[in-house]
């Protein structure tokens, strides 16, 4: 079973299904946040796809997935406070199931910065002194 680089397979729900990654596609729950009546929203309820679905199938999610960067479908990603502490609290999600970094794309740098900034201010002291700053190099 595979959920393409976009997922994870949801061990919490029966049938198995795959699941929307916050930390990949933050902008998925932003955007269908509080029962969006927009077709992705309904495609992929609570973030939730078929587990057997195959390469081309998964190409098809993941072109719904990048339609959210469509000028013409979401101008302005994170216009509310309210929409940037659920970006926040996404990433600290992750963190909270144990991730040691999150990946922040789907998003021009200057969309993402308030959330960038906000997550700053609400970063547990010490919490990841014990890695390198950059680990990328």
């Amino acid at each position: 079973m595979s959920c393409g680089s976009m997922g994870f397979k949801d061990k919490s729900t029966t049938p198995a299904a795959c699941r929307i990654d916050a930390a990949v596609v933050p902008l998925f729950y932003v955007y269908c946040k509080g029962g969006s009546s927009q077709a992705i929203c309904n495609t992929y309820t609570g973030g939730k796809y078929s587990v057997d679905k195959q390469a081309s199938e998964l190409q098809t999610v993941a072109n719904d997935l990048n339609s959210l960067l469509q000028v013409n479908k979401w101008t302005t990603p994170v216009a509310t406070w309210d929409q940037y502490v659920t970006g926040v609290n996404k990433i600290v999600e992750q963190f909270d199931l144990g991730a040691d970094g999150v990946i922040l794309h789907g998003a021009s740098p200057r969309d993402l910065e308030p959330i960038v900034e906000e997550y700053g201010r609400r970063r547990p002291s010490g919490r990841f002194d014990h890695l390198a700053a950059n680990p990328g190099g």
